[in-house]
């Protein structure tokens, strides 16, 4: 296998934990929503107010510390994702040119011996 080969195998590796970290983000979100509707729903509904009150015993500084050093921490890894991607096609796109030139050169070699 080639390095083209192995960087595409890391770049789709690297993608497939993207996409893992996007659903986790989407199940954080819905929790956030359930959580919303929890509070919203606390003053007439016993359960809720009990959820929450378990939430608070979780999370005694609150959620949202924790939910911006999440979100903080995800906009990273993103930029990390993203930085990297583009590092592995612009390494991919040198190794492509530098075939191309090697088959160039091995063309115009051919030529002169011909000649």
């Amino acid at each position: 296998m080639d390095t083209f080969e192995d960087m595409k195998a890391v770049m789709d590796a690297l993608n497939d934990r993207r996409g893992a970290l996007t659903e986790q983000i989407q199940e954080f979100e819905s929790l956030q929503e359930e959580i919303q509707d929890l509070v919203k729903r606390s003053n007439h509904d016993v359960d809720a107010r009990a959820k929450l009150d378990k939430l608070n015993q979780l999370f005694p500084e609150g959620m949202s510390s924790s939910q911006g050093s999440i979100m903080q921490k995800v906009a990273q890894i993103e930029d990390g994702f993203k930085e990297l991607q583009q590092g592995f096609l612009a390494i991919g796109e040198s190794e492509t040119s530098n075939k191309d030139e090697q088959t160039n050169i091995r063309k115009v070699k051919a030529m002169r011996k011909y000649m």
